[in-house]
């Protein structure tokens, strides 16, 4: 494509040099081939200006700035590097977003399960359906495991990415969406046709500064969703009724809203529920009609879950019988309340709750057995510092045992932000808690809980879920929190062969 019908759509751009065939665009100038586009970006680390002499020294074409720079080549300026390659990224795998329904998720707790559900129902509903999630990530062949530490990849990869569903024929695709990515431009200007939240609390304000913040970044999607055309999907948001954000966000958005929840006036509401350590069943009452829902998905948390992944589902046009079977059919998300099961005489949880929230729903989940709840958790270095006490507090009010331990630390000194925690755990009044360890060698950590359990106790290993590495000052180190679990059973005398 040439450079010129690239940036046709960027706003208030400069182009110094001519004009130029280009056969591939990149952000990173060691993947930068003869011909292509390199797009200087500035990061929170790293200035991709810094490498436009390494991407020429690669072959690359021409050079898109922020700024003009002293090099002997091709530019093309524009005040936003980062927003201009959303568009042209667009442009250039021919506005594959158009081609296909598109379902954006967004929230901060239950994101991925209600991602991974959307894509279950309409593909049992034999639509099909690409997804791109924390988990999993799938074209439109083979859903394969995600094993980057990044739930929304940049608006380039995420283009490619449509194309490719776009070639396999895909119907629909589901996309979990960050404020991250949303407040980086990674989907501005994709042609969402239904734009899902689910809970809004506490988290990334390491990034965002304030909560006021992060739940702006989370209602671009609703902006994003408007300025799209609708196509032959139309426009519905799915909105959490019960949440307190509610009117912020039922201002926000264009076309038709569908609230769910518990409230009365939810348009699908629960009208009863059963809640166990192992399952849910409900009734619900929606715009096509009532429904009754069982899933092997424990906790009060996954009704809401599925009441969103349900609406969004039934919007499309899936009918709500083959919505209830796909939900009761549904084998859940890897890392997400993954039951460990090597005949041990204790249950063995392992879960990606790494908010205050989400870590209080998993505990409440398990709070009413008989025997004691252990769990083990971390905090992530170099992000949002505020929420370590108040996940500390939260484990001391509903677990008996605790033990604090690595999750990512990066930078960060590993021990400072466990005691973070453990003030936090120290500071709480009234809780269940009666022991309180740092071990922060991971796998120390849960081999120390494991052994300590007995008979009808619950273990819950949260914070690292389905990821595939620990990351630490010196390097990244190869991570699978169920594999760790069952090898240490296994030294234990349990036979995780004969379980399954």
């Amino acid at each position: 494509m040439l450079l010129s019908s690239l940036i046709t759509n960027l706003l208030d751009t400069d182009l110094s040099g001519g004009d130029c065939e280009i056969s591939g665009i990149a952000f990173d100038s060691r993947l930068i081939r003869p011909g292509w586009l390199f797009v200087c970006i500035r990061g929170q680390e790293a200035d991709g200006h810094d490498y436009a002499g390494d991407a020429l020294k690669n072959g690359a074409a021409a050079l898109l700035v922020e700024d003009f720079l002293p090099l002997a080549a091709r530019q093309v300026r524009t005040a936003d590097t980062r927003l201009a390659l959303a568009r042209i990224a667009k442009t250039f795998h021919g506005r594959p977003d158009e081609s296909l329904g598109l379902v954006g998720v967004t929230g901060t707790d239950g994101k991925t399960t209600t991602a991974s559900l959307i894509a279950w129902i309409l593909r049992s509903a034999g639509v099909k359906t690409g997804e791109v999630t924390t988990a999993n990530i799938s074209t439109g062949g083979q859903v394969s495991p995600n094993l980057v530490h990044q739930t929304t990849p940049s608006s380039l990869e995420l283009h490619q990415a449509l194309g490719e569903m776009r070639d396999r024929s895909v119907q629909w695709a589901v996309l979990e969406t960050t404020s991250h990515g949303l407040d980086q431009h990674r989907v501005t200007g994709f042609a969402f046709n239904r734009a899902v939240f689910t809970s809004i609390t506490h988290e990334h304000l390491d990034y965002h500064g304030t909560l006021e913040a992060y739940v702006e970044a989370k209602a671009r999607l609703l902006d994003i969703q408007g300025a799209a055309d609708e196509g032959r999907w139309g426009k519905v948001a799915v909105l959490p009724r019960d949440s307190r954000y509610w009117d912020l966000l039922r201002a926000r958005a264009c076309g038709q809203v569908l609230g769910y929840g518990r409230a009365s006036d939810a348009d699908v509401k629960v009208l009863s529920e059963t809640v166990s350590s192992d399952a849910i069943d409900f009734t619900a009452s929606t715009p096509w009609g009532q429904i009754s829902v069982g899933a092997g998905l424990p906790g009060a948390f996954n009704i809401e879950n599925c009441l969103a992944a349900l609406t969004c589902a039934a919007s499309i046009g899936v009918s709500l019988e083959l919505c209830a079977d796909a939900i009761a059919a549904f084998p859940g998300v890897r890392g997400r309340m993954q039951r460990v099961d090597c005949g041990q005489p204790f249950e063995v949880i392992v879960d990606f709750a790494h908010t205050p929230n989400s870590l209080e729903s998993a505990l409440q989940t398990f709070s009413k057995r008989k025997g004691r709840l252990l769990v083990v958790f971390g905090g992530a270095g170099e992000r949002d510092t505020q929420k370590r006490p108040l996940m500390g507090a939260v484990a001391a009010r509903l677990a008996d045992e605790i033990v604090i331990t690595n999750e990512d630390p990066r930078n960060e000194d590993a021990l400072k932000i466990a005691r973070d925690i453990a003030e936090g755990a120290a500071s709480g009044s009234g809780g269940s808690c009666r022991k309180l360890e740092i071990i922060l060698d991971r796998r120390d950590a849960i081999a120390a809980v494991l052994r300590s359990a007995q008979p009808g106790d619950t273990v819950l290993l949260a914070g690292k879920g389905h990821e595939a590495s620990i990351i630490t000052a010196e390097k990244v180190l190869s991570w699978d929190e169920a594999g760790v679990t069952r090898e240490i059973l296994t030294s234990m005398g349990y036979d995780c062969r004969a379980a399954g």
